[in-house]
């Protein structure tokens, strides 16, 4: 009504229902696994039947246990995730594999005056190590890069190659 939403007051026997949340209204009836799987944010049905099984979530009454075809939402999202075969995955060692990226401008400055940030990530121990830049010049990135260089090589004992 002009431009608002109008909610009905509800009819019939309250008795009880006044002092459940809205939140906490699933207790009393399990729900499907497909609705679970929307309320987790299309988080894995293996894990929503996982938090089930180990009564991990209080209120977490799953009725079934699979989805019936595929999720609209995941498939429009492109939700894709890289398969793990811990036997056939290669383990990087440290600083076999180091990644850095170039995000920037912003539009507030950092109060040292800077407003660009280069994270960089050691792909075998995960190390990561963040510098921020007044510029993205070659000298700039190259020096940030060669401190994070002087601090991996001395907490690895290894060297970038």
């Amino acid at each position: 009504m002009k431009g608002m939403y109008v909610v009905d007051e509800l009819d019939g026997d309250l008795t009880g229902l006044l002092n459940i949340p809205p939140a906490m209204m699933s207790f009393s009836k399990p729900v499907s696994l497909a609705q679970w799987h929307r309320r987790f944010t299309h988080c894995s049905p293996l894990t929503v039947a996982e938090m089930s099984k180990g009564n991990l979530v209080d209120g977490l009454n799953v009725s079934g246990n699979d989805l019936h075809g595929k999720c609209v939402d995941c498939i429009t999202g492109c939700q894709t995730r890289r398969p793990f075969d811990g036997e056939t995955e290669k383990v990087l060692d440290p600083l076999e594999l180091v990644s850095f990226d170039l995000w920037g401008p912003s539009w507030v400055q950092s109060v040292g005056g800077k407003i660009y940030f280069m994270p960089v990530v050691d792909g075998g121990s995960s190390y990561k190590y963040g510098a921020y830049l007044s510029d993205k010049s070659d000298s700039s990135t190259i020096a940030a890069f060669d401190a994070f260089r002087v601090e991996a090589e001395s907490l690895s004992g290894r060297k970038i190659r």
